[in-house]
């Protein structure tokens, strides 16, 4: 049984102080350091009661988290781990519910049976990010999730499944065009394609743009999706193919392909 989550983002400049705790300065009117819990074990314990909170953490390769992880490596492992501070004078541990004693001493810490971290990761960001050991990564399920598959004649659907769960209130036509779009940018054979985080920023422009609705998904396009054709061996076809959509104006995408994404298309005759 899980009592709740937390959320968190990894940063470059997380370090073990984040993810296990470390000193911080007491009152003020004393000069004694106390032991402030990090995200993990702020999972295991709250006010001295257990807890069984499970640990979302977001981007989770922007942090050098070989580092960050520390003593946590061994945790993972199923194995306690004692750290290197204390608390009223007893050394703080960490262990697995089947191998820690007995007791809910202040400086023990129980990682439940149950207990989960969910981690994201951007697979395209890779190679510009923190690398991951494969000490890490063996301790770990990596769960890929793809981006749709967009039927052509169906994008509208699609789409509109999406925005009932956003909660935005979209035209039908609208819905469409920006399925289409979707479907042509992820045509591209390279592997590089967009999830529908995009289609939500489209939509969203689109919508509370005070140009007509042609002009404004064409800005969306070269606002949302151009950034992401960057490198894509397949870019030119792609913003040709866009061009062709009778939704968008085609003298503007041919000028902002140009000048983003160094690609030449004839304007529109």
């Amino acid at each position: 049984v899980y009592s709740g989550y937390r959320t968190t983002t990894a940063t470059a400049d997380w370090s073990t102080f984040e993810t296990v705790g470390g000193y911080i300065p007491g009152e003020a009117t004393t000069d004694k350091l106390l032991f402030s819990p990090g995200q993990v074990l702020r999972c295991f314990k709250k006010d001295d009661r257990q807890r069984n909170d499970l640990l979302i953490i977001d981007e989770i390769n922007r942090s050098d988290i070989d580092k960050s992880f520390g003593q946590l490596f061994t945790l993972l492992s199923g194995q306690a781990v004692q750290l290197p501070f204390t608390i009223e004078g007893e050394e703080v541990e960490v262990a697995p519910a089947d191998r820690a004693d007995e007791g809910s001493d202040s400086h023990r810490y129980v990682m439940p049976s149950s207990w989960r971290i969910f981690a994201t990761m951007n697979s395209y960001d890779k190679t510009a990010l923190y690398e991951m050991s494969y000490a890490f990564m063996r301790r770990f399920a990596f769960v890929h999730v793809d981006a749709p598959t967009i039927p052509e004649g169906e994008e509208g659907a699609l789409v509109r499944a999406y925005s009932d769960v956003w909660g935005i209130d979209a035209t039908e036509d609208l819905l469409t065009d920006v399925g289409r779009v979707w479907r042509i940018t992820n045509s591209t054979v390279d592997g590089r394609k967009l999830g529908p985080a995009i289609v939500k920023d489209m939509l969203g422009h689109t919508r509370n743009s005070g140009l007509s609705r042609e002009a404004a998904l064409t800005r969306a396009v070269t606002d949302y999706v151009f950034p992401q054709l960057d490198g894509v061996a397949r870019r030119e076809a792609i913003v040709s193919e866009l061009a062709s959509l009778d939704c968008l104006e085609r003298d503007l995408l041919a000028r902002l392909g140009r000048d983003i994404l160094q690609v030449h298309i004839s304007p529109e005759q």
